[in-house]
């Protein structure tokens, strides 16, 4: 003969239920959080080779270019010829630095102000930096 439940066996199995079912929607927003957030890591990594904020910029060389071949091959640039320096960037992608500001460049980490871009050689693996800086300021800070 069957044996038949009581009611405090029922509401256990209710409870039950309902502790696996919360169970597995906690499991499947775990998941789906740990999906994001590769998606994420991975739209970060494809996106780290360039990088433009505005008044910052950061883009990798290139073997046998220089920094402004790459940089004018990449984004729109206006440039101004100073006879005692040579060519000088002075507005990337419409940005042109206010009245006692400039564009600087850095190479691996260095502020380049002896030569400009069209003279900066680089190579694979090579990090360019562009930043609007005041030009008082000597370190780029």
């Amino acid at each position: 003969m069957a044996k038949k439940t009581n009611a405090k066996e029922r509401v256990e199995k209710k409870q039950n239920l309902i502790t696996t079912i919360i169970a597995c929607i906690v499991l499947l927003c775990v998941l789906i959080t740990g999906v994001v957030v590769m998606v994420v890591r991975a739209q970060n990594d494809a996106n780290q080779h360039i990088a433009w904020h505005g008044a910052f910029l950061r883009y990798w060389g290139g073997d046998g270019e220089n920094a402004l071949e790459i940089l004018a091959r990449d984004f729109s640039v206006g440039l101004d010829e100073q006879h005692e320096f040579g060519t000088i960037v002075s507005v990337i992608e419409g940005t042109q630095a206010a009245q006692g500001f400039e564009w600087g460049i850095w190479l691996n980490g260095t502020r380049i102000t002896d030569r400009p871009a069209d003279q900066i050689e680089t190579k694979n693996g090579d990090q360019i930096i562009w930043k609007i800086v005041s030009i008082d300021n000597g370190n780029g800070n």
